[in-house]
């Protein structure tokens, strides 16, 4: 028998394009409802990869890297309904590190 090496996969983010393992980075993604961040990684739709940093973050919501990366017009609305769905995500995961 041979032990086949299970590859890991790798993604690029899009705030600061380093690349880093897929289950350290959250997955953005452009669904019918607007962009969502996918939690479970595997909802329909073009997705995107980003830290769970403050620097990445604030990158992606001030330029047009996130439209570019997703494929779609920025829409205003939608980035402030992501800016607060981030907001939360990331108060709950500093709550539960503590």
């Amino acid at each position: 028998m041979t032990n086949k090496i299970k590859k890991i996969p790798i993604r690029t983010c899009i705030g600061c394009r380093s690349s880093d393992v897929k289950h350290g980075l959250i997955r953005l993604v452009n669904s019918q409802n607007g962009i969502l961040v996918d939690k479970t990684g595997k909802s329909n739709g073009r997705g995107a990869y980003i830290h769970n940093n403050v620097k990445c973050w604030e990158r992606i919501l001030d330029g047009r890297i996130l439209g570019k990366a997703l494929r779609v017009d920025d829409n205003q609305e939608d980035l402030l309904d992501l800016r607060k769905d981030i907001e939360i995500m990331i108060a709950r995961m500093s709550f539960e590190v503590v």
